[in-house]
């Protein structure tokens, strides 16, 4: 019985650390696009001067 949870207890561990991980490339792919799309503005705006 013992083995059985903390197989559980490491199965849960793998789920959340796949989320956990999953989560922070989501964020870093947003603050990446927005901060490259900043960077662009900011590049169009001294071409156009």
């Amino acid at each position: 019985m013992a083995c059985k949870i903390s197989d559980m207890i490491k199965g849960s561990i793998k789920v959340m650390m796949g989320i956990y991980i999953s989560l922070l490339s989501l964020l870093n792919k947003y603050f990446c696009h927005k901060s490259m799309y900043k960077v662009s503005k900011i590049d169009s705006i001294h071409k156009q001067e």
